[in-house]
């Protein structure tokens, strides 16, 4: 996913404006000659991959491929923050208007993600010949056949699953932001003092976040190519599983990516503005069981508010760092507008890259945990049962041990993701960690008490200590305000 790189690149973007740590001679052209030879050269690399992979058949080359790919974009992203926080090859003058500043941001972070784009253009053929064995499997098997796709309709579709499903949100708070700036003149005729302005400019924001979380998924849901779920058994297992989880959402949807991946999501953090997508080829590889399993599992995160908690995270942790630096800074005497970039692109960085994603992996480690509860403590109704009898289907108990029966079918999801997705069971993501860390934590359940899982104690101990930092911030605040 691009999650990480696209966030950074928007990140660099909105301190265009700060003065650069360590001016360098240089400029725009400087930065896309540089941005260019990134590109180029990766291309070029997994070009050859691409030749050695249709001259031999070896996977390996598909594999190096993909780390090729996924090692430019991050050093793309090094380059992009270098260039902005520490040379000042681009810059953007703060005295212009909010509006001229975020015509000039997006268009800063257009250049990297250009070269995200380039980047899979080189990849293209690579994935075209995964699909055509995945095609020909389908084929003997009698499952669901991918359609052909052209190079550059892999590369659209690329465009709209993945580089827009991180570049949309951030976007959208861009323009808030700048919306927020325009009005602020109107807020400060009221002359509020400075904790009035405090409380105004962080409510703003917050508010901001709400908008994100509600309007985005509608508007991915457009974006995306999605039909709802047909009426049938399968939907109302699903139901079902909702049900148990206390989770609500607006729809459940077939999400017809022609990438043809098997994946799952939730989006949106409320029920109004929720859905639950499942990719097409998800529905046709996977058992009724292990299709139950992956339902538990985005029911789990819904069940547990992860959305909501991951973004106070990331919040609280960009926060916090700041400030320590701010401190830390300002006592080895740099004036307070340069520390005040250093320290708030530290602070943002840091944040989003180490902290969101260790929490993110317990996160996906726990509605792991609560898939297999889920599976472990209810009798599972035969596919050829009647459909009242899967509508009638129920916990048997409200308290359970984890079974291995219950494990089996998560387990089983997971390892269908790693083998059409292509993915390297070892293979370690910011989000979610490797496939095989979470296979061993799920065989790890089997046999312990539902409602004592370790999992569980870490997550409620980091809301904890979440709950218990945003209380000390906003005192704090109060306090240096007043």
């Amino acid at each position: 996913m691009l999650f990480g790189p696209v966030i950074l690149v928007f990140i660099a973007g909105a301190f265009a404006t700060a003065p650069p740590l360590h001016p360098v001679p240089g400029g725009v052209t400087a930065y896309l000659l540089g941005l260019l030879l990134l590109t180029l050269v990766p291309a070029m690399v997994v070009s050859r991959l691409t030749s050695r992979l249709l001259r031999t058949g070896r996977a390996s080359s598909f594999v190096l491929a993909e780390r090729v790919v996924s090692a430019a974009r991050w050093l793309i992203v090094a380059y992009h923050v270098a260039a902005i926080m520490v040379a000042g090859w681009i810059r953007v003058d703060p005295e212009r208007t909010p509006e001229a500043r975020l015509a000039i941001e997006l268009l800063v972070a257009a250049a990297p993600l250009t070269a995200f784009t380039a980047l899979y253009w080189a990849f293209a053929p690579m994935h075209q010949r995964l699909r055509e064995a995945i095609l020909w499997r389908h084929l003997h098997e009698g499952r669901l056949v991918l359609v052909s796709m052209t190079r550059w309709e892999l590369v659209v579709d690329h465009i709209r699953h993945a580089l827009l499903l991180a570049a949309l949100p951030i976007a959208t708070l861009s323009a808030w932001s700048a919306l927020g700036e325009r009005i602020g003149p109107w807020w400060a005729g009221h002359d509020l003092n400075p904790r009035g302005l405090g409380v105004w400019v962080l409510g703003w924001h917050v508010a901001g976040l709400l908008l994100v979380v509600s309007i985005v998924p509608m508007l991915m849901r457009r974006l995306w190519s999605t039909v709802r779920l047909g009426e049938g058994d399968l939907r109302r297992e699903i139901e079902r599983v909702l049900e148990r989880a206390g989770v609500g959402v607006r729809e459940i949807l077939v999400w017809r990516s022609a990438l043809g991946i098997v994946n799952a999501a939730v989006l949106g953090a409320t029920r109004p503005a929720r859905y639950l997508l499942f990719s097409e080829m998800l529905l046709s590889v996977m058992t009724r069981d292990q299709v139950r399993a992956v339902a538990a599992h985005e029911a789990g995160h819904g069940r547990y508010n992860h959305l909501v908690w991951l973004l106070a995270t990331g919040l609280l942790s960009a926060l916090a760092l700041a400030l320590l630096g701010a401190v830390f800074l300002s006592a080895g005497g740099r004036s307070q507008a340069e520390a005040s970039s250093l320290v708030l692109s530290l602070g943002a960085l840091l944040g989003s890259m180490v902290v969101v994603g260790w929490v993110s992996r317990r996160f996906e480690h726990q509605a792991d945990a609560y898939a297999a509860k889920d599976l472990s403590s209810f009798v599972s109704t035969a596919p050829e049962a009647a459909p009242e009898a899967v509508a009638e289907a129920a916990p048997v108990q409200t308290s359970c041990a984890v079974t291995a029966e219950g494990v089996a079918p998560v387990r089983a999801c997971l390892q269908v993701v790693a083998e059409y997705n292509g993915l390297e069971i070892d293979r370690f993501t910011w989000r979610h960690g490797s496939i095989a860390a979470r296979l061993s934590h799920l065989s790890s359940l089997i046999g312990r008490a539902c409602d004592d899982l370790p999992i569980d104690r870490t997550v409620r101990r980091i809301k904890f200590t979440v709950a218990v930092g945003w209380c000390a911030l906003a005192i704090l605040g109060w306090w240096a305000w007043g």
